[in-house]
């Protein structure tokens, strides 16, 4: 079984990003083949640029608490690629992950297709929430909407479209209507529509698909009353300002799902519970308190800025002492210049990622375009042997900046696998 696990693992990593077909092309083959394009469950569609795995962690928690058994699909994952399919927040078992993988691996074969990890992923996870008897699921798209390996699967209970931003301009476009217009493709006829907060002309675009569909729709900006009580008095355990617009983002689709149906306790206190209860790791996680450590999966302009404001609440007036690495892909001139305004300085480190960019080069572009002072580090194994990061360091004391790691989620991951203070 472990044998099997280790090679699923590595042909998900070998795989391409990309196929000649799209996502949703080569995923409606094999659903079909399968019998999985309508796998008989209602499910949850998330797409947008930023705070899909927080919104997904939050929408499992409270509809955990309603009693339904919650199969999640998210990416990407931070240390292990069990992370992506979970049931009630467990993922799966890596002897399941290695059968399920062999079996979907088999069959694209049959068909004669090259997917990606995105399609044979999705085929695994359907496959997995049937055998565990899940009563919703929540599936999260990987690149985009219209084209996305998920948007095979049928017609959602609700569709749910976070923050949407400037990131993968490569493959979505440049033109921020254009990428709302492709994230917007998850909305179908037959369900409802929940908007994070957006620019009003990315609101304008989604707004208008809804009408042309004929789909009900709701703004976390919206004023519910309901919602909006149970946030006020609910103890989030994610950290962030930004946290709080994720959780209503959450809480209206939970609400869609659960107002005509639900008839436990008070819908309210579920809400509440589930927004209090829910966690979701590499997201403005603190690793240590003294020294102060933080990491954080900030990794394109929107999350740094985000970031950002949630630390100025933290650190009023404060400098923070900064460590990232970024892919080469992101705008990285963007994300380094959101960053510089808080900045003691701002190292950085080696990820492992053959679109990482190099930290030499990273650390020169920094101190050059910001004048900060910056220091590479080749790898995060070097990185975590400084004696600013270890817990009761002799060198901590009041002057020492609070650290702040953030970037790349494989940065994140390393860090969170390997730190041993």
């Amino acid at each position: 079984m472990k044998d099997l696990f280790s090679n699923i693992c590595a042909r998900l990593e070998e795989a391409p990003a990309f196929s000649g077909l799209s996502g949703v092309e080569i995923s409606r083959s094999i659903l079909s083949s399968m019998e999985l394009k309508d796998p008989g469950i209602p499910f949850v569609h998330i797409a947008g640029t930023n705070g899909k795995g927080s919104v997904s962690a939050f929408l499992s928690s409270i509809l955990k608490e309603a009693g339904y058994r919650v199969g999640t699909l998210t990416s990407p994952h931070l240390i292990h690629w069990t992370e992506r399919i979970r049931v009630d927040g467990k993922p799966i078992s890596p002897e399941c992950f290695g059968e399920l993988g062999t079996l979907v691996y088999k069959k694209a074969e049959e068909l004669s297709l090259s997917p990606t990890p995105s399609d044979i992923l999705l085929a695994m996870a359907l496959l997995y929430f049937k055998e565990q008897d899940c009563s919703m699921m929540i599936l999260e798209t990987g690149l985009g909407g219209r084209l996305d390996s998920t948007n095979a699967v049928g017609v959602p209970a609700v569709s749910v479209i976070t923050h949407i931003g400037m990131d993968h301009t490569g493959i979505l476009g440049d033109d921020i209507l254009d990428i709302a217009l492709e994230k917007s493709g998850i909305i179908k006829t037959g369900s409802h529509l929940v908007m994070g907060d957006n620019l009003p002309e990315v609101r304008k675009v989604l707004v208008q698909v809804a009408d042309e569909k004929n789909v009900s729709y709701v703004d976390c900006h919206d004023k519910i009353p309901s919602l909006d009580n149970c946030l006020s008095h609910a103890s989030l355990r994610m950290e962030g300002a930004y946290q709080k617009e994720n959780a209503k983002t959450a809480m209206a689709a939970a609400w869609w799902i659960l107002k005509d149906t639900y008839s436990g306790d008070p819908l309210d206190k579920i809400l509440h519970d589930g927004v209090s209860k829910a966690t979701w790791p590499g997201r403005m996680q603190v690793l240590s308190e003294r020294p102060f450590v933080l990491v954080d999966g900030a990794h394109n302009v929107l999350g740094v800025r985000a970031l950002c404001n949630s630390l100025k609440e933290r650190f009023p007036n404060q400098k923070l002492h900064f460590i990232t690495g970024i892919c080469e892909d992101k705008d990285i001139k963007g994300m380094i210049l959101s960053a510089s305004g808080m900045a003691d300085c701002m190292d950085t480190v080696g990820i492992k990622s053959y679109r990482g960019m190099d930290p030499e080069k990273l650390s020169h572009m920094i101190t050059e375009r910001t004048g900060v002072s910056s220091r590479a580090y080749e790898n995060v194994d070097t990185l975590l042997q400084e004696e600013f990061l270890r817990t009761g360091a002799a060198t901590f004391g009041t002057k020492e900046p609070p650290v702040v790691i953030f970037g790349s989620l494989y940065l994140i991951g390393e860090v969170l696998e390997k730190w041993a203070p």
